[in-house]
C-alpha cells in the first residue's frame, strides 16, 4: 500500500531559505529549505517555480527535475518541520549583485526566499535564462 499523502501546504504557512552557493568548476550549488509553520501536517510536491531578481532585473530562470530521479519522488511530507531540496547551475561567471531577490512558487502561491550569503558573500552566479536543476524533496 503507498502511504497516505498529506494535504499540500499552503503557501503562507511556508518559510523558504536558499543555503550558501558552493562552487567548483563552474558548477554550482545550494540546499533550498522550506519550513512549514502550519499547526497541522502537509507535503510539498513537484519541482518549483523559482523567481529571481538581482539588483532589480528578472533573471527568468526556469528549474527541472533531475533527469536521476521518477516523478514520485517529488512528493514529499514536511509535518511539522521542514524539507529540503539540492538545487545545482552552471555558473555564468557574473559578479555579486547588490540585492538578490527570490520567490519560489509553490502549492498555487509564492513563498519568498531569505537567501542565504556564502562565507565570501557567495554569489549566485546566475544570469538570464540560467537553468537550474532540481533534487526531490528530502
Amino acid at each position: 500500500a503507498t502511504p497516505a499523502v498529506e494535504p499540500l501546504c499552503s503557501p503562507d504557512s511556508l518559510t523558504a531559505e536558499l543555503g550558501p552557493v558552493q562552487g567548483a568548476l563552474g558548477a554550482r550549488g545550494a540546499i533550498l529549505t522550506v519550513i512549514n509553520n502550519g499547526d497541522t501536517a502537509c507535503s510539498v510536491s513537484g519541482v518549483p517555480d523559482l523567481q529571481i531578481t538581482m539588483s532589480g532585473a528578472d533573471l527568468a530562470v526556469s528549474t527541472v527535475a533531475s533527469p536521476r530521479a521518477s516523478a514520485a519522488e517529488f512528493d514529499r511530507g514536511v509535518a511539522g518541520a521542514s524539507a529540503a531540496m539540492q538545487l545545482s547551475w552552471r555558473g555564468a561567471g557574473t559578479e555579486e549583485s547588490d540585492t538578490v531577490d527570490m520567490t519560489l512558487g509553490i502549492a498555487g502561491g509564492e513563498v519568498p526566499v531569505d537567501v542565504a550569503q556564502g562565507q565570501d558573500g557567495g554569489s549566485l552566479d546566475m544570469e538570464t535564462g540560467t537553468q537550474i536543476t532540481c533534487e526531490p524533496w528530502r
